[in-house]
């Protein structure tokens, strides 16, 4: 089903909508109701009140498709600037006709309102591709692991982090011990993300770093014993986001040179089992930016580049 509103005139016009009218449309997949006039018209419920909104030329589109809407305002004057400067939180202390357009435009607000994640892995000392990531609006920034080589350069990192430091995530990765993130993250005011777990979105996200056994002997590797028993924390939570460094063996997500795999058979044994939606990592180079479906999981390595995972565009795909 498909609503499409355009109010688009001259001069200025009141239209009438009763509350919640446009979050009623995704709601309840009905079509839209509304008569517009000249001057003042209303759209009637029954046992519902009124709410006056006016329009200074503006163009007011209402998609609705999969019971989703998206509201954007596409032109306004300039008067419209000047209730957005008074806004306190508190509509009442406005002017009638400005108070209806904060209220239709709050409601603007509350519809558009998303939820980012930027995941990236693989830094490993390049602060120009660190510094693209930071210029990169999200909600939560998480590093998948090693951001340096060999544990050397962690202070420059984050002093490039620094700006982002209440809304970044970190685990470490087969270059970082634990403890060094741990210190890494206290000192720099970020947050230890290894082992962790928290709620985004009506998502359960879920952290682990280190990677498999590797044959350079880093400093952050897990036995496959240990990282089995690590990720069993994570059992049950539905439905889930997964942050780590080691890929899943045998997956797209792990190739080395001669399409060879080196990933985690335990990471592997945690998808096929738990089936998160979402599963991110790193530490594999030459699978970054690959993908792969494990099941019901979508699978990206997302390396320096990283990925930026909008929650609420996922739904509208039809994705979530």
């Amino acid at each position: 089903m498909r609503a499409d509103s355009i109010l688009d005139g001259v001069g200025e016009k009141f239209v009438t909508q009763p509350p919640g009218f446009l979050l009623n449309i995704a709601r309840r997949r009905r079509k839209r109701r509304c008569v517009e006039g000249k001057i003042t018209s209303r759209c009637q419920i029954p046992n519902e009140g009124f709410i006056g909104i006016r329009f200074h030329t503006a163009k007011l589109v209402v998609d609705v498709q999969h019971s989703h809407s998206c509201a954007q305002i596409v032109k306004c004057r300039q008067q419209e600037k000047r209730v957005r400067s008074t806004r306190d939180g508190n509509a009442d202390s406005l002017p009638l006709a400005d108070r209806s357009r904060y209220l239709v435009d709050h409601t603007f607000d509350l519809m558009m309102r998303t939820v980012k994640l930027l995941i990236f892995s693989d830094i490993h000392n390049d602060g120009a591709a660190l510094q693209r990531l930071m210029a990169t609006e999200a909600d939560y920034y998480f590093c998948a692991g090693d951001l340096v080589n060999w544990s050397r350069g962690l202070d420059a990192m984050g002093e490039i982090l620094k700006a982002r430091a209440d809304r970044l995530y970190v685990i470490p990765g087969n270059h970082e011990t634990a403890e060094q993130i741990d210190t890494f993250c206290t000192k720099f005011g970020f947050h230890n993300f290894h082992g962790q777990r928290m709620e985004i979105g009506g998502f359960e996200v879920a952290g682990l770093g280190y990677s498999n056994p590797t044959p350079f002997d880093t400093p952050g590797e897990y036995s496959e014993e240990e990282l089995e028993k690590r990720l069993h924390a994570f059992d049950g939570l539905k439905p889930m986001i997964a942050v780590c460094h080691a890929p899943p063996f045998g997956t797209m997500l792990d190739r080395i040179t001669n399409l060879k795999h080196a990933g985690s058979r335990s990471m592997r044994a945690f998808l096929e089992r738990e089936q998160p939606r979402y599963f991110f990592c790193g530490h594999i180079h030459e699978s970054a930016g690959a993908q792969d479906k494990i099941g019901e999981t979508s699978g990206m390595n997302v390396g320096k580049k990283g990925y930026l995972l909008d929650l609420e565009q996922q739904k509208e795909w039809g994705q979530i």
